[in-house]
């Protein structure tokens, strides 16, 4: 069997690392030509050394090298280099997973082909520290991937209907015969999953609550540090969850409406927001104030929480952001600090007559330093045949994003010809990572 030769160091550092690498002494660098040998018996120490100042892109392209050099690459020396890099927006609004690419400036195919199970067959619900999580066909599997280093985990969570389950399956009348149960049970609010990261241990917590008939509100943990499943405390009483579940410094967030208030919709309001503490294995409620406005979205900025609400109960043009103090009494600040460009942006966005951002449809993304605002478009109207004449929207993505660190705020490329009839939306965060480990 032919063997694959090994590319010389001494090529792949002219092609990638740029000048801070490649050109070592400028003044001779026409007269002066170094013995290959010399760079293939490299010291290891000063290999790192080299690869260390190299882009995150290049890690990534010298990942295919040899096997040597990947091991190098996922060292924790080196591979650190990757908390650096910027969150980016994933969504799967048209089939396989769609991620933006800052340095192409448009939308690329996320590659998932090295999965064991079809993409067609997985539904994006959880993202963070590098990995995504995805729900499968069948109740209660999970797929955790990490999509830079190709590396995988199928998990089982367990449930069923039989003695000695922990979870129970739900009942069809729960469920969408269009959708994978687990995804569908999280767009209704009976389930919620999240993921959380331990920094100092590198190991995180998939947390996955319930709140349908028949479960108990059980919520189930799996630590990927023990590699095993454990029952922890009882979701706190409600009706449906809300909002999707957000982690923030070592906790889980989301929203829960309350059993006597019966509220369903934007109608009426949250009773509160709930809090999955993954040390103490335990949930606790915070109140949302009714002056807040309606709670959209909940948003991680700097380690800090903030809410994202409609300043009233009726279609507004305007947002206000709310940071929640948990140190001492527990309340909510308005947070004055949100860039008044990125906010100009996306309000003349939903006034513009030609194009309007649908105000239903606006999402919130936040991560360390970034924030994207996400909106659906109508880019045009077409005649729907099968509606006898009758006129259907055509849509599709407008996204922003702002930097924190940098005050800089951008407008992406659409994501163009998307209809709403596709699919229930969904959108993620991506933070590419050499070493999260699944």
């Amino acid at each position: 069997m032919a063997t694959r030769r090994r590319p010389k160091l001494s090529l792949m550092l002219k092609c990638d690392a740029g000048p801070s690498c490649c050109n070592l002494n400028p003044s001779k660098e026409s007269t002066v030509t170094m013995n290959p040998s010399l760079w293939e018996k490299l010291p290891e120490n000063l290999l790192e050394q080299i690869l260390a100042k190299l882009p995150f892109s290049a890690l990534i392209r010298f990942c295919c090298v040899c096997k040597r050099w990947k091991n190098l690459l996922l060292s924790n020396e080196i591979s650190s280099r990757c908390d650096s890099c910027k969150p980016v927006l994933v969504h799967s609004l048209a089939g396989p997973l769609t991620v933006y690419s800052p340095s192409r400036g448009g939308w690329e195919k996320l590659p998932v082909a090295y999965l064991p199970i079809d993409v067609s067959q997985l539904s994006l619900v959880a993202s963070g520290s590098g990995l995504l999580c995805f729900s499968t066909d069948s109740f209660g599997e999970f797929l955790i991937c990490n999509p830079l280093t190709k590396q995988y985990r199928r998990l089982q969570m367990p449930c069923g209907a039989g003695q000695g389950c922990v979870m129970p399956v739900p009942s069809p009348l729960h469920l969408n015969r269009d959708e994978s149960g687990m995804n569908c049970m999280i767009r209704l609010g009976y389930l919620r999953v999240g993921m959380v990261f331990n920094t100092a241990t590198g190991f995180y917590k998939l947390v996955v609550a319930s709140i349908y008939e028949g479960s108990g509100r059980t919520t189930l943990v799996y630590d990927s540090g023990t590699g095993t499943w454990k029952k922890a405390a009882m979701v706190p009483q409600g009706r449906f969850f809300r909002m999707k579940a957000i982690p923030c410094g070592g906790h889980l967030y989301c929203g829960i409406t309350g059993v006597e208030s019966g509220v369903g919709g934007e109608s009426g309001g949250f009773a509160k927001l709930v809090k999955y503490d993954a040390d103490k294995e335990t949930w606790s409620a915070i109140l949302i104030p009714a002056h807040l406005g309606f709670p959209r979205k909940l948003v991680e900025h700097r380690d800090r929480l903030l809410l994202l609400a409609r300043p009233n109960w009726q279609i507004s043009e305007t947002f206000d952001f709310f940071e929640l103090q948990e140190a001492g009494q527990r309340m909510w600040l308005a947070a004055k600090y949100m860039p008044r460009r990125l906010m100009d942006s996306v309000y003349a966005a939903m006034s513009r007559p030609n194009n309007p951002i649908l105000r239903s449809y606006i999402k919130c993304f936040g991560q360390g330093d970034i924030m994207y605002f996400v909106g659906i478009c109508v880019k045009r109207a077409e005649v729907d045949p099968l509606l006898r004449g009758c006129s259907r929207s055509i849509t599709g993505l407008r996204v922003w994003t702002h930097d924190f660190s940098s005050n800089s705020c951008l407008r992406l490329s659409d994501w163009e010809d998307w209809d709403l009839d596709n699919g229930p939306l969904s959108y993620h965060l991506l933070s590419p990572s050499l070493h999260a480990q699944v």
